[in-house]
């Protein structure tokens, strides 16, 4: 930009101005401001391959190589920001439905189709609850398995949990309590044995879900058998619910202060 008519010391003055305009224009760096003011500057944590080498609280930013918006919240955690207005995903299941193993035994979804899931970005974690009552209606020849999995929908990511599942059935119907079963597990859990009939099961999950790598997941409640068979026809029943509350990166271990 040209100065007309200016004297030289003036010049000077405004073509550092407009250099530090620029600067400010493309810079890589944007940052919310953080009110109130915090008294002290927490460590950040959480940083994944594509996030700055030193954020610092209230800078947000695109992760290119995840694909994910991220910024750096008043504990200094990195946390990927939400695409909606509430703070966790949930689905209720407003009818039932029917699950058939004739075709193959691999997981289904219990949500509303075999492969219906939520989406979530890779270098994510979240906390997840799970229920339902299952109901099956002849012979049960097989073993099911319940479990919590994980499709790659984008890029390349992969899924761990750690879980906590109560369950338990009867031959009588969902009226009538069930003495539960607790499992830990990292993978999935047989919830009863084969040869029992008209078999009404009530299944509780819990648990830490991560996501790493890059891209996007689709993850779901799922029901898996250990063989193939044409009469095994399962139901979810109304009011199945799979709820997910996002915590952070997919290495975050504390929210909050710990002293």
């Amino acid at each position: 930009m040209a100065y007309i008519n200016l004297p030289p010391s003036l010049q000077g003055l405004f073509s550092k101005i407009e250099a530090r305009l620029l600067k400010l224009e493309t810079a890589n760096r944007f940052t919310a401001p953080v009110v109130p003011a915090l008294s002290s500057t927490p460590t950040v944590t959480g940083l994944a391959s594509g996030d700055p080498s030193n954020p610092r609280v209230g800078d947000i930013w695109l992760n290119t190589t995840a694909n994910t918006p991220k910024y750096v919240d008043s504990t200094g955690a990195v946390t990927t920001l939400g695409g909606s207005a509430t703070s966790f995903y949930i689905y209720t299941a407003s009818s039932t439905r029917l699950l058939s193993y004739a075709v193959a035994a691999t997981a289904q979804s219990l949500l509303s189709s075999s492969t219906t899931g939520f989406i979530v970005n890779a270098d994510t974690a979240y906390e997840y609850e799970f229920f339902t009552g299952l109901q099956f209606s002849g012979l049960v020849t097989q073993t099911p398995s319940i479990g919590i999995t994980a499709e790659t929908v984008t890029l390349t990511n992969a899924m761990t949990h750690v879980s906590l599942f109560n369950f338990g059935s009867n031959t009588t119907g969902f009226t009538t309590a069930n003495t539960l079963s607790a499992v830990r597990t990292t993978s999935t859990i047989a919830i009863t044995a084969s040869g029992t009939t008209n078999r009404y099961y009530d299944i509780y999950g819990t648990g830490i879900i991560r996501v790493t790598g890059t891209g996007t997941a689709r993850i779901y409640p799922s029901l898996t058998m250990n063989t193939t068979d044409p009469d095994n026809v399962w139901t979810t029943q109304t009011g199945l619910t799979f709820k997910l509350t996002p915590l952070g990166s997919s290495s975050v271990t504390t929210i909050g202060t710990i002293a």
